[in-house]
């Protein structure tokens, strides 16, 4: 079981980083289709789709916040320094361009 919820988990961060929260609608209608019919034929623990269910849903949540959080530190300082057009005569003040 502790398998599956981290699998339920992980698929869920993954999904964060792909797609909006929508995809959480018919992800968990399958998960409860399929782990319903597993149940059924297996024998299973009839609450085991409803905990994968709250395993992706609890996956998305953090990695949404975990991509969210990486996106908003930007591109390092160095980056950012390359990007930026300065005119040689702030560094230079004797240098003339000669054209």
């Amino acid at each position: 079981m502790v398998p599956l919820a981290i699998f339920s988990f992980l698929t869920g961060a993954v999904l964060a980083r792909a797609f909006r929260v929508w995809i959480l609608v018919p992800l968990s209608l399958l998960i409860l289709i399929v782990a319903s019919l597993a149940a059924w034929a297996f024998d299973l623990n009839a609450l085991i789709g409803p905990s994968m269910i709250l395993g992706v849903q609890t996956g998305y949540a953090c990695g949404l916040i975990v991509w969210r959080a990486l996106a908003s530190q930007g591109e390092p300082a160095e980056t950012k320094a390359k990007q930026i057009p300065v005119s040689r005569s702030t560094y230079f003040p004797g240098f003339k361009r000669d054209h």
